[in-house]
């Protein structure tokens, strides 16, 4: 093949003249190492994307790049050009080419691909794309997506003289991190699909929707150092720690030391950061936000910055904790450290970066940097954590004060020059959530947020009276919050992408959620959202391997804290602009809310917040002519704190009115108070260990070779098991059998159950291999239904949490599901057990729906027009799981997901009047009932 066959389409209007002035016109543009052949008219690269390209594609090993590209209707002016410039190219000796032009290497029977047809006629290797080609901000180039009319990803190949093309991979210059040959789009057990993207890799699930071209995850830069996984997609955040640790196995051994992690959608990765820091046991750099360059390029910065985007990847606002660090735990069961600072930015141009996150702002108070934004107090003191509470992606929090610090004067003016310096744009998006006490009842903190248009204030828990006496059964209560422990033996070890024109053809061419009205003492209710109360208590931590906070043993002598009497709530209406001044009497007001309970503190530095003990048994009257006691003072609080309803019923029962004719009290349903979420020995994927597995071995010696032919037929259907994998599978998939099958006996559901309940142990290995046995079983994504107990509802807004596996029937087919009160679950992550059965079993349902252990759930709604109640939930996969469930206001994925079951509910309605559940999938979901928990 002649080197002019490229070109014979350009060959009768070639001349070495000048071109007609109607003709397309191609400028060569010469550059260290980079040639840009392009028309007049081409302004899709800017001087400093050139120069990003130029500092990434040196020409030391004798590589030109060429970047070009045309439609069909300025080709034949092109390829003459592109001749010429090849001919020139072969004459100064260059042997290889990098040719930047989409879809020249793509290569198929009956169609060669250009790239091809250079190199055999010009004799030179040739490096050219698949597919689209993105030049990357910061310098770098990248083929997104699939090849056309494959399943493989796209790739770069190298063309060579009389030799098949072999493939490079997406990005060049190739990182020493990129994972080997394309093939298919690796997909983790849960469903979550694993993507390219030029700074490593994208977890999201699968029927989110898949990242376009301008996107902000194909603005991030290539780290060469090291991989990058972005966490998530707008509106698709559903992704599990276990993903992450299956995405990050994919990479390269050499990568996984040097991996990072960033939140692609709006939830924070914090935690998946720190469980993966633990699976791999070194430390993992977790980004606040997606680490971008500003527009320029690295010419007019020295590095990225964390950006935080809207649903619509809209950049909203730069945290000033670019990122972290997460450490494993030093030795198994130990408690992993709290993340250390990385990298931080100050919000105050001029004054400095600070010493580790901290910027003084005068002689009496500083400024701390931390992941949810920035915190304001004086010098003094223990330090603020760094991460204390989750990122926001819609704006900053900042903090003012420590509990109990006075707010005094000097403070106001240094606040108002430092939201002067975060800028007009960051201020309408700021909370202002105020910890210490205004000295003069927050009259010049009011006019500085309202001269700054800050978004919002928002106070600690008011103050409260001193402590009553607390009963023995109360303590009790407090102590049984306490989490079970696990035995040793089985606990668990805005720049933009530039896409390039394409190669030529030579030869030819929500509704809202219902809403209740708020009692008046509700609305001047303590916030019991913060975890920064005027008179905190000691935080009860978590068990190891729950929550990820320190182990504490049972509390000597719970203590409890002040609770709010009526009095704080009378004096915060009376100290309110609007409210008379005239209260009531102190001895009226409504019943005072639960105390809370004090325990030794935690090894963390970060605790959580405590969660509230039952409320203490009513005073006995005082006798006649014994004068009753006044209760005291409480101290000041803010002037109109504004809070969130909360749940004032001191008696979570159902209400029983009189007899009816029948004779039978009549029970009316109630909404009980949030309760603290229940203490659980596993959380979803948890996979069991060498001795969890023996030791269930032991406890199911009766029943294993009958499980076992079973599991072996199924493990025939799942060609991904192999080797020691398999086998890791086998105990694991015959607890499963055992749960599923097994109606009666010491390893029944029913057994499983009563022991999680119980805190009894001996069965936690059979728990950890049933829940590391979900896992394997593919995720089921939809509306599912579940029998609930009558007479008591949960709390709209607060969170359930079930100890064991938690079943439900999925809302498809023409078959109506049972009556009577009943629960509708939004899943994501709950498993589909059907595949289990390939036989007889007891229940004749067994297209069954089950959540794996330890799962939170939101309750959207709870709706009780219909008649039989219903109680709508959402799955929250991945979720932290907080110490206790008060009520949050529904964020947009609860009311999409609230809007999912609605629509899947309509076209599914129930059987008329109770009927028969199964077994497994009815009874109470964590602790807001009495009864069975199925």
């Amino acid at each position: 093949m002649s080197r002019w066959s490229l070109r014979r389409r350009g060959t009768s209007g070639h001349t070495d003249g000048p071109q007609a002035r109607d003709e397309p016109v191609f400028a060569v543009e010469e550059y260290d190492g980079i040639v840009l052949l392009r028309m007049a008219s081409d302004d899709a690269l800017s001087a400093a994307d050139v120069d990003d390209l130029a500092r990434s594609l040196p020409s030391d090993d004798g590589t030109v790049t060429v970047v070009t590209g045309a439609d069909e209707s300025t080709a034949g002016a092109l390829w003459p050009r592109l001749a010429t410039l090849l001919d020139s190219l072969r004459e100064e000796d260059v042997t290889s080419v990098r040719l930047v032009m989409s879809g020249s290497g793509h290569d198929r029977p009956g169609h060669e691909a250009p790239a091809r047809r250079i190199a055999e006629a010009w004799g030179m290797e040739v490096i050219a794309p698949d597919a689209v080609v993105l030049v990357v901000p910061g310098g770098g180039l990248f083929v997104p997506g699939l090849r056309p009319e494959s399943r493989d990803t796209g790739s770069w190949w190298r063309f060579a003289p009389g030799a098949e093309p072999v493939a490079l991979g997406p990005r060049q210059p190739a990182p020493a991190w990129q994972p080997g040959p394309p093939g298919p789009q690796p997909v983790t057990a849960s469903g979550c699909v694993v993507e390219q993207i030029p700074a490593g890799l994208l977890v999201r699930p699968k029927d989110a929707l898949a990242p376009r071209l301008g996107d902000l995850c194909y603005a991030i830069p290539v780290d060469r150092h090291g991989p990058l996984v972005l966490v998530g997609v707008p509106d698709g955040e559903d992704v599990l720690a276990t993903d992450v640790s299956e995405a990050v196995d994919s990479l390269p051994p050499a990568a996984r030391s040097r991996v990072r992690i960033a939140p692609g959608g709006r939830r924070d990765v914090l935690e998946a950061g720190r469980s993966l820091a633990g699976t791999l046991g070194h430390e993992v750099v977790v980004h606040t936000g997606l680490p971008l360059l500003p527009t320029g390029g690295l010419t007019a910065r020295h590095g990225v910055r964390a950006t935080l985007a809207d649903a619509d990847g809209t950049p909203r606002w730069h945290p000033y904790v670019d990122a972290v660090v997460c450490a494993p735990a030093k030795e198994p069961g130990e408690a992993a450290p709290a993340p250390r600072l990385l990298r931080w930015s100050s919000p105050m141009p001029g004054r400095g970066r600070g010493e580790q996150g901290v910027l003084p702002l005068s002689d009496r108070w500083q400024v701390t940097f931390t992941r949810a934004g920035l915190w304001i107090s004086g010098p003094d003191g223990a330090p603020v954590p760094l991460a204390g509470r989750p990122v926001a992606a819609d704006g900053p929090m900042i903090e003012v004060g420590r509990p109990g610090e006075p707010l005094d004067m000097s403070l106001w003016p240094e606040l108002s020059r430092l939201l002067t310096a975060l800028g007009a744009d960051v201020c309408s998006r700021a909370r202002l959530m105020v910890h210490g006490t205004c000295v003069d009842g927050g009259r010049a903190l009011r006019g500085v947020a309202g001269r700054h248009n800050v978004r919002s204030l928002r106070f600690g828990r008011l103050r409260a009276p001193a402590p009553a006496a607390v009963s023995a059964a109360t303590q009790a209560q407090a102590q049984a919050l306490v989490p079970v422990p696990v035995p040793a033996a089985v606990r668990s070890e805005a720049a933009v992408p530039v896409p390039v024109p394409a190669a030529p053809v030579p030869d030819s061419a929500p509704a809202p959620a219902p809403s209740r009205r708020i009692p008046l003492a509700e609305l001047l209710e303590p916030d019991t959202d913060t975890d920064t109360a005027t008179d905190p208590a000691p935080p009860i931590a978590p068990a190891s391997g729950t929550d990820g906070s320190t182990p504490t043993s049972a509390p000597e002598a719970a203590e409890p804290a002040p609770s709010p009497a009526a009095g704080a709530v009378a004096q915060a209406t009376a100290t309110s602009g609007s409210a008379p001044k005239a209260s009531a009497p102190r001895t009226s007001a409504p019943k005072a809310s639960a105390p809370r309970t004090s325990a030794p503190k935690a090894s963390s530095p970060e605790p959580a917040p405590v969660p509230p003990a039952p409320a203490p048994p009513a005073p006995t009257p005082p006798q006649a002519g014994t004068p009753a006691p006044t209760p005291p003072a409480p101290d000041p609080a803010p002037a109109a704190p504004p809070a969130r309803a909360i749940s004032t019923s001191s008696s979570p029962g159902p209400a029983v009115s009189a007899p009816t004719a029948s004779g039978a009290p009549e029970v009316t349903p109630v909404r009980a108070s949030a309760p603290p979420l229940e203490r659980v020995p596993f959380l979803p994927g948890h996979s069991s260990t060498d001795a969890e597995r023996a030791a269930f071995r032991v406890l199911a010696e009766s029943g294993w070779e009958r499980h076992g032919a079973a599991v072996a037929r199924m493990l025939t259907r799942m060609p991904a098991l192999r080797g020691q994998e398999q086998e890791a599978a086998r105990p694991d998939l015959i607890a499963m059998q055992l749960y599923l099958r097994g109606a009666e006996g010491p390893l029944s559901h029913t057994a499983l159950h009563l022991a999680l309940r119980t805190g009894n142990e001996r069965l936690l290995p059979y728990a950890a291999c049933v829940a590391s046995g979900l896992r394997r079983l593919p995720a089921f994504r939809g509306a599912a239904v579940r029998g609930a107990p009558a007479g008591q509802l949960p709390v709209p807004g607060g969170c359930l949490r079930d100890a064991g596996p938690v079943s439900a029937l999925p809302v498809e087919g023409g078959a109506p599901a049972p009556g009577g009160t009943r629960y509708a679950i939004w899943s994501v992550t709950g498993r589909r057990v059907r595949q289990l059965f390939d036989g007889p079993a007891p229940d004749a349902r067994t297209d069954e729906v089950v959540f794996l252990p330890g799962t939170v759930f939101r309750v959207l709604d709870v709706r009780t027009d219909a008649g039989s109640p219903l109680i709508l939930l959402r799955e929250l996969p991945g979720a932290p799981a907080p110490a206790a469930s008060g009520q949050e206001p529904l964020d947009d994925q609860d009311r999409a997901a609230l809007a999912r079951l609605d629509a899947s509910l309509s076209g599914h309605p129930a059987g008329a009047g109770p009927s028969s559940w199964p077994d497994r999938c009815s009874g109470p979901v964590g602790s807001h009932g009495n009864g069975k928990t199925g």
